[in-house]
């Protein structure tokens, strides 16, 4: 008896539990669509019939004498007049529920689902239009189910078309980022309309998905540097000027539509959509305008606008990290004139992007490279027909932000600033980049380091086509207030009988063009060329430009269409073997402040060549250079040298008595590494770090991240070991890890003597030049404290050995 109240219990508890939540989901049904009906509904008082034609057309409205159309979205305002004959339905008044309004309506909707418009791009039947209509079949799918039920089945097949479950499996498995996120919230409002809870419950599940970091190479959305990408089948492709804010405005209406009901967005996806804003978004953002970089095949979009006003609603929502998200927006709203410093400065390296970012005191500059693994802007529909060189390493330098967008019609593609191109006629088209084909670099080697506040970018430049033939080694070395670029090695493949050139800038020219030209300032006009030139400097809409490589400057005006363009740039001649550039920018600068950098040049180049491109800034005691391969510079001002055994690109940062090293690995995921070893001049004790007294150096052990964060800055912090205290007397001279014999031949031993005074089994690792642990030995010193260690299986080459926290490098011939 006992048992069968126990069932009975049971079943009565597990009832309960199914009504409440029964009425827990009929509630939040009810709340989201009073949510969604909100967002859809503005009065109208009264819809003017005489625009309608007895078919259901509209007299305002261009409809083609064919289908399908070519990619213009044949007539899709229909869906406008559509939406005001809905609220003028629903706006209180004389015509409320009006039964005229009513046919209307269906009359309209009926003559398209007649005629079913095509198109030649898919995107319209699957996002386009059905995007355009489901505001006005929500304000009006209570009484079409009950009055119309014939238009509202026909309504709801219409917008469900791209909710069959094998199109659902696929948003699950690999959701497209922006695509995805459109077709879902149209779904999501369909749905909740149409009070089907199933499709509420799976439409928010896609959403809930489409919150993430990608880890796939060519995974579509947010990325692990948080710039967001899409259409990225022959490359990763920045796109968050565009496809970005699609994006954004889907998953900000689902979290508005959702919030406090069971099918919110959980706290864990909330913070990636935070960081989205800000650690992306706030980087390409300067003065009412994103990054051109970011706008892909667009010219301009309405993506920073729309983008903010998501960020205002974000908000409202009170997330945890709403108090950044504030001042965010506040920097993001202010005027575009206004003066006051940029909220946020410092540096930043997109890594899965081999994109660079730097923001200094009123000014935004980035470097845009591409790799193997990456591609530029890409053409598609008629649009970004010029973008062939946008991932050549273009370097756009803002100050007023429009500086770009007010030329964007007559700008001369192949001298966007920073690029190395041949000057063929702007007449000859430039080869179209389909979906980002043809934009990759020939070559994996492009990135750079950064420890948010200054950082350096560099690649291989290598492209082959009918445009262009070239090689070269570019970077870019970002300190506070100026940054410096070096080119090397630019050797062409092909003779074209035109010049190759690097343009240094390319903007309006607005009266204020100043030049050095063989040691005398002249004041260049309209219509005017001094080419080839020995030049020091240039001083043009308030941006200051040092020359260390002096000759062979091309200084222009000339008017395009109605717009007076001026140009700087390297003449290389029309087949170079081993030309060479290097320059400085002095963003927002006067030019007496010009003048001031001039005679106290803030830096120094060290090195310029297809092995390494260095640059130091001596008072600031920064240190940056690009490794193309193992080497060692040797730098100024007493800072010692820097070696490294591996391509890298590397920072070395001094301060009072610590130092802290910045490294990455440019090759990124293409060529992992598990570590990284950089050697520096000085006695430095910390993490990694094993001193060597020998030569008054310190090796520094830098573990890189794995997997999709290859590429990313790992930074390690040193003290100068004579003033850590603590520090045991017999290791504060303690040398690096000695070892004989050294080099040793392959398939030999080597011994390591004086075991740090172990009186036990000690551990000894090899590893090679990648980081890659290749040996790994326990063994009993002897009684003079020594081990000999078995190398048979080391190939030729350089090792790195490692016991009782000391480092040795290792040479077996």
């Amino acid at each position: 008896m006992h048992h069968l109240y126990k069932k009975l219990f049971l079943f009565l508890l597990v009832a309960a539990l199914a009504h409440v939540a029964k009425a827990q989901a009929s509630t939040d049904l009810a709340t989201m669509y009073t949510r969604v009906y909100n967002s859809m509904y503005a009065p109208l008082e009264g819809y003017d019939l005489g625009n309608m034609n007895s078919d259901g057309t509209f007299k305002n409205v261009a409809y083609p004498a064919s289908y399908p159309t070519a990619l213009t979205g044949g007539p899709r305002p229909h869906f406008n007049e559509m939406w005001a004959i809905a609220r003028a339905y629903e706006t209180p008044g004389p015509n409320y529920k009006s039964e005229t309004l009513l046919d209307a309506y269906c009359k309209a909707w009926n003559w398209w689902n007649t005629y079913d418009p095509t198109d030649t791009n898919w995107w319209y039947r699957t996002i386009g239009w059905p995007t355009s209509l489901y505001p006005s079949f929500v304000l009006m799918a209570k009484d079409l189910k009950t009055k119309k039920p014939t238009e509202y089945n026909s309504l709801v097949s219409y917008l469900m078309f791209e909710w069959t479950p094998e199109k659902v499996a696929g948003y699950k498995d690999s959701p497209d980022a922006a695509n995805t996120s459109d077709i879902s919230k149209y779904i999501m409002a369909t749905a909740i309309a149409t009070e089907n809870t199933a499709v509420v419950a799976e439409a928010s599940e896609v959403f809930h998905l489409l919150i993430r970091v990608e880890k796939d190479d060519k995974g579509e959305g947010i990325q692990p540097d948080y710039a967001f990408n899409q259409h990225s089948g022959y490359g990763r492709q920045l796109y968050l000027g565009n496809y970005g804010k699609e994006y954004i405005g889907g998953i900000m209406n689902f979290i508005s539509i959702s919030s406090g009901t069971a099918y919110a967005v959980p706290p864990a996806k909330m913070t990636i959509f935070e960081n989205l804003f800000l650690h992306g978004l706030s980087w390409v953002a300067y003065r009412n305008m994103f990054d051109h970089h970011q706008t892909g095949r667009r010219t301009l979009t309405d993506g920073y606008t729309k983008s903010v006003a998501c960020l205002g609603t974000l908000i409202l929502e009170n997330t945890p990290q709403k108090e950044k998200l504030q001042d965010l927006y506040n920097w993001l709203t202010r005027p575009a004139g206004d003066d006051a410093d940029n909220v946020q400065q410092g540096n930043k390296m997109f890594w899965r992007h081999d994109y660079m970012v730097h923001k200094g005191k009123n000014y935004f500059t980035s470097s845009r490279m591409t790799s193997t693994r990456t591609t530029s802007s890409e053409s598609a529909n008629g649009e970004g027909l010029n973008n062939y060189y946008t991932g050549s390493g273009v370097n756009f330098i803002y100050s007023t932000g429009t500086e770009y967008s007010e030329i964007w019609d007559v700008m001369n593609w192949r001298r966007l600033p920073g690029i190395t191109a041949p000057q063929k006629p702007t007449t000859t088209a430039l080869p179209l980049v389909p979906a980002g084909k043809n934009g990759t670099n020939l070559k994996p080697f492009a990135g750079g380091v950064s420890d948010g506040k200054t950082g350096a970018s560099g690649f291989l430049f290598s492209k082959s086509s009918s445009e262009i033939k070239l090689d070269a080694t570019k970077a870019w070395f970002y300190f506070k207030d100026y940054f410096v670029a070096l080119g090397s090695d630019i050797k062409a493949g092909a003779l074209y009988y035109v010049p190759y050139a690097t343009t240094v800038n390319q903007v309006k020219f607005k009266d204020s063009f100043m030049v050095d030209n063989g040691g005398l300032p002249v004041a260049m006009a309209n219509n005017q060329v001094l080419s080839p030139v020995t030049s020091n400097w240039a001083y043009l809409n308030n941006i200051g430009y040092q020359f260390i490589t002096n000759r062979n400057l091309n200084f222009e005006v000339k008017t395009v269409g109605d717009t007076p363009l001026a140009w700087i740039n390297f003449q290389h001649g029309e087949y170079p073997v081993s030309e060479k550039y290097a320059y400085a920018v002095y963003p927002n600068v006067t030019q007496d402040q010009l003048a001031e950098k001039l005679n106290k040049t803030p830096f120094v180049v060290v090195s310029n060549t297809s092995d390494v491109q260095c640059v130091v800034d001596p008072s600031a005691s920064i240190a940056q250079a690009i490794f193309y391969k193992p080497g060692k510079v040797t730098l100024p001002n007493n800072l010692g040298a820097v070696e490294t055994y591996q391509a890298a690109a590397i920072q070395v940062r001094w301060k009072n008595d610590s130092v802290y090293v910045s490294a990455a690995n440019p090759y990124c995921e293409t060529t992992p590494v598990s570590s990284m070893y950089v050697k520096i001049s000085g006695l430095y004790a910390g993490a990694g770090a094993t001193e060597s007294a020998q030569d008054q150096s310190t090796f520094v052990l830098l573990p890189m991240p794995a997997n999709e964060f290859q590429g990313s800055t790992v930074t390690v912090g040193l003290k100068n070991s004579k003033v850590v205290t603590g520090i045991a007397p017999e290791l504060e001279n303690m040398p690096g890890l000695a070892m004989y014999p050294n080099p040793i031949k392959a398939g030999t031993s080597f011994t390591i003597q004086n075991v740090a005074g172990s009186r036990g089994p000690v551990k000894v690792t090899v590893v090679n030049t990648t980081g890659v642990l290749v040996q790994e030995h326990v063994l009993t010193p002897d009684q003079k404290n020594k081990v000999t260690v078995p190398a048979r299986h080391l190939k030729q080459g350089i090792y790195f050995v490692r016991c009782n926290g000391r480092t040795g490098k290792l040479i077996v011939e």
